[in-house]
């Protein structure tokens, strides 16, 4: 008896499963079968183009039939998968979709065979994602100096508008104006930097107490979504900060974010760089040596100027986002003058870095690590490790990297002391596979790949938090 063969086709919901995405579906179609169920094999094609079982686990595709449903995860990183952005509601977010075509197989009481071809295009829900402004300015330049970004290839600037005052226009896509220049990334992202002149006719120049003079520059960005053309606004304050000309006595903050660290430079001009006639504070606590040597950070000393290089991973350091594409972080920074205990300055500086590869403690006890699998060899597949708990998977990977975010209490995180040091360690380890062999044990498919993260903090203070990753 020939097979009978059914072909349907389909737009269904899938969702978002943190780092994958998840469909399910019940195994056999109800209406095609009669009795108990011979479960036959299946086939998985992503786009037009069928993935054999070795693809199909290299990029970290899952099936698994649970109670007669068939569950589907794909890694959002994987090929394959499509990310369109969409504004909902005057929001900015995107949705992840996937072509997925699965053929299945079964025999019942009435038919030894059935094949049952599905064509399914599966959405996830929109999920919303603002965009990310960092903030270059340094007041001596005399120029504004902001980076937004970064977004996919479907995403473009229209333009950039001073907020109020008529919406004077300082840059289109038409028409040019001030500095604005697009920086392509690796990942197929971009981002976009805007300059613009301290001197600009539409900024507003206020006065604090401290003897501060404070420009500032309303703006805001109209980003375009192709190809439907929607048209979403990004409302930003440009800000520098600057003494007065006749305050020159006072200390005062300046900060930029490099490639891989935040560069502050303090001012102190007459005060000199004795550290008896002022504090520096990062992020609430007072920046002295001890903290510099644990967060490794570098300082120098320039005629009036005091310099201090913080890694990425530095303490006082705050993640506000983490993916494999982008870091975002931001650091409070404050002066204070010994002799009258005012705050005579403060500025938050926030960066955007792309992670090669990372450790970070965070003081709330969260691990942040980023780590490459292809140094090994042969390479491992990132999508296949796991922490010492085999159910703690990465949050994203791509085709070198995994990401794992957990906390210092799960996923088998080990506790140790040394001095008066605490010490957190768990290992990245690849899933390895055994196949069974006639009249043999088992064959090892996978290299065993082990990668120690290491976590160190003082016991007496646990915002002191530093890392050493070790393989």
């Amino acid at each position: 008896m020939r097979p009978r063969n059914w072909d349907t086709a389909s737009v269904y919901q899938a969702v978002v499963d943190g780092p994958d995405l998840l469909w399910a579906d019940p195994h056999a179609v109800p209406q095609l079968t009669r009795g108990r169920l011979r479960e036959g094999p299946s086939r998985l094609g992503v786009g037009p183009l069928v993935v054999s079982a070795v693809e199909a686990q290299e990029r970290g595709y899952r099936v698994r039939l649970t109670d007669g449903r068939l569950e589907l995860r794909v890694p959002l990183a994987s090929p394959g998968v499509d990310f369109t952005s969409a504004v909902v509601e005057g929001r900015y977010g995107q949705r992840a979709g996937l072509q997925l075509f699965f053929l299945r197989q079964w025999g019942d009481e009435r038919w030894p065979l059935t094949q049952h071809r599905s064509l399914r295009l599966l959405r996830a829900p929109f999920m919303p994602r603002a965009p990310l402004l960092s903030d270059n300015t340094v007041a001596s330049e005399g120029v504004f100096d902001v980076t937004l970004g970064s977004f996919p290839s479907d995403v473009s600037l229209d333009r950039v508008t001073v907020r109020g005052g008529g919406g004077k226009v300082l840059w289109s896509r038409t028409t040019g104006g001030h500095e604005v220049s697009r920086a392509d990334h690796g990942n197929g992202s971009h981002s976009y930097q805007l300059r613009v002149p301290l001197s600009h006719a539409a900024v507003i120049e206020e006065h604090r107490a401290a003897g501060h003079r404070t420009r500032s520059l309303p703006v805001t960005f109209d980003l375009r979504v192709s190809p439907g053309g929607e048209v979403f606004p990004y409302p930003a304050t440009l800000e520098s900060s600057a003494p007065d000309a006749d305050e020159g006595g006072r200390l005062r903050l300046e900060a930029r974010c490099l490639e891989r660290s935040l560069l502050v430079r303090l001012h102190y001009g007459a005060r000199g760089p004795d550290h008896l006639q002022w504090e520096l504070y990062l992020g609430g606590r007072r920046l002295d040596m001890e903290l510099a040597r644990m967060g490794r950070f570098r300082l120098e000393d320039h005629e009036d100027i005091l310099s201090v290089e913080i890694p990425l991973h530095g303490p006082g350091m705050v993640f506000e986002e983490v993916t494999l594409g982008r870091v975002g972080v931001r650091a409070q920074l404050s002066v204070v003058g010994l002799g009258s205990r005012e705050e005579e300055d403060r500025i938050v500086q926030r960066c955007t870095f792309t992670p090669g590869e990372l450790l970070a403690c965070l003081p709330e006890g969260l691990v942040v690590a980023v780590v490459d699998t292809t140094h090994s060899a042969p390479p491992v597949q990132p999508n296949r490790t796991t922490l010492l708990d085999p159910s703690c998977v990465p949050m994203e990977t791509d085709s070198a990297r995994a990401l794992f975010v957990f906390d210092v209490g799960a996923c088998g995180t080990t506790l140790t002391t040394e001095g008066d040091l605490l010490i957190y360690e768990n290992q990245v380890r690849n899933h390895q596979e055994f196949l069974p062999l006639v009249g043999d044990p088992v064959i090892e498919r996978d290299t065993p790949y082990r990668l120690t993260l290491q976590c160190r903090y003082p016991a007496s203070d646990t915002r002191n938090l530093f890392s050493s990753p070790h393989v």
